[in-house]
């Protein structure tokens, strides 16, 4: 097994379990309500605009694919990839912070951790303050 599927085996199985318990904690709850019918509507749309979704950007980066593929020789093809991808990350991670709901608070707690101390630190004060001097 290569290194990479060591790593994202677990990461992967982890994902899949957070899921599923996500998804039977929220069924019981609506259940205890007696709005279990309301929570399985909302999973049918969700699933249903998701493949719609899927379906719609499939059919046009395949579309996009046989289109460029077919125009394409082996002399178009570059020799050493003329793209540079290494400011693609932080570009992503920019937008998506510029684009989420609670970015002002991601960026603030985020400024905040740099400037302050440690988190060990932050939390062996908060320990004697809260236990006394026996810690």
């Amino acid at each position: 097994m290569k290194r990479y599927q060591l790593i994202l085996l677990p990461l992967g199985l982890l994902l899949i379990w957070d899921f599923t318990a996500q998804i039977a904690v929220e069924m019981l709850w609506f259940q205890e309500l007696g709005y279990l019918s309301v929570f399985l509507l909302r999973i049918k749309t969700q699933l249903g605009l998701g493949t719609i979704a899927l379906l719609l950007s499939g059919t046009f980066f395949w579309s996009n694919f046989a289109l460029a593929s077919r125009n394409l020789t082996p002399k178009d093809i570059p020799k050493h990839s003329e793209l540079k991808l290494r400011w693609l990350l932080p570009i992503v991670i920019a937008l998506g912070l510029v684009t989420h709901p609670k970015r002002d608070l991601i960026i603030t707690n985020w400024l905040q951790s740099l400037r302050s101390e440690s988190i060990e630190l932050r939390f062996q004060k908060l320990l004697i303050m809260n236990c006394g001097a026996n810690y």
